[in-house]
């Protein structure tokens, strides 16, 4: 299965599953997934890792795909941090509540990377982030607005007699 070409995939040169970005979900190989993830993620913890090549193989046996999808992340780097949360924690926790495989960053292409075991658990997870991604827009362009300066305020007043 070789969705990749040039001047579609994403994730340029590194990538032998993704399909062209003109599809929204797409059902790939589960072992091809594997190799891509350890390819794209060296340093994910190993427990992770084994919990995740245990789901891939066991769905990969029974003949079943593993579902990708991806969504631009914001070009605002600040954004983009905050979405994902400190060690990643909004992606592992939405990785965890929607029950998807995996949530990545590439930050070469800018695009977070999903892949899980159905559509609607994919579904669940692009929506969260989705969320989250015009959450934290709004949040962050209202305060750059209101970041007024003060500087040439009076003193307070005090109240005591």
């Amino acid at each position: 299965m070789d969705f990749c070409n040039e001047n579609s995939c994403p994730v340029q040169n590194s990538c032998p599953v993704l399909p062209p970005p003109n599809n929204d979900l797409i059902p790939v190989n589960s072992f091809m997934v594997l190799s891509h993830i350890k390819n794209i993620a060296p340093n994910v913890s190993s427990d992770f890792m084994i919990e995740l090549y245990n789901k891939l193989i066991d769905r990969y046996e029974k003949g079943q795909p593993t579902v990708f999808s991806f969504i631009q992340a914001p070009t605002e780097p600040a954004i983009t941090q905050q979405v994902i949360g400190a060690g990643g924690h909004y992606f592992k926790l939405t990785t965890s509540k929607t029950g998807v495989d995996f949530i990545w960053h590439d930050r070469t292409n800018n695009v977070f990377l999903f892949w899980g075991p159905n559509n609607y658990r994919l579904t669940r997870a692009l929506n969260a982030i989705s969320w989250r991604i015009r959450k934290t827009t709004e949040i962050y362009h209202q305060s750059i607005e209101d970041d007024t300066d003060y500087s040439d305020m009076p003193g307070l007043i005090s109240c005591n007699n």
